[in-house]
């Protein structure tokens, strides 16, 4: 289980951020909502809803390996 604040990658896209919702269906997949850690032209990077089954819990990288400093 993935917990809020985690920081995951998405094993199929590469996708990389933190976990900041969770969304459990009654009977289907648990969906998590990742923000990258990462700015692109000084903006945010757009939220990606991933499922669960595809992320995979890492370390959280030092800021100047993300871009953010």
């Amino acid at each position: 289980m993935v917990n809020l604040g985690e920081y995951v990658v998405d094993t199929i896209s590469g996708f990389a951020g933190v976990v900041t919702a969770r969304t459990e269906y009654l009977h289907g997949n648990i969906e998590l909502c990742v923000e990258a850690c990462e700015l692109d032209s000084g903006k945010p990077i757009a939220k990606v809803w991933l499922d669960e089954q595809r992320c995979e819990v890492k370390p959280r990288p030092r800021q100047r390996e993300v871009g953010l400093l």
